[in-house]
């Protein structure tokens, strides 16, 4: 299982965490997921490629945007 890391534009909140948070683990494979406020970021495990197309659009149907997967 790999690890991943993306950031998030336009999360400010407790709120938008929860949001971010209940969004991905709507992303079929994606596993413990952490959204930290502090770093406007998301980690998570996958056994399997994510199209990044995938996690963009949970992201943009709650109002946030993906800004940038990290690399591994």
């Amino acid at each position: 299982m790999a690890t991943s890391k993306i950031y998030i534009g336009g999360m400010m909140c407790s709120h938008c965490v929860r949001r971010i948070t209940m969004a991905l683990e709507s992303v079929e494979s994606l596993k413990n997921v952490k959204v930290d406020l502090d770093t406007f970021s998301a980690t998570f495990d996958t056994d399997k490629d994510i199209d990044k197309q995938i996690i963009k659009k949970a992201l943009e149907e709650e109002g946030y945007s993906l800004k940038k997967v990290a690399d591994n």
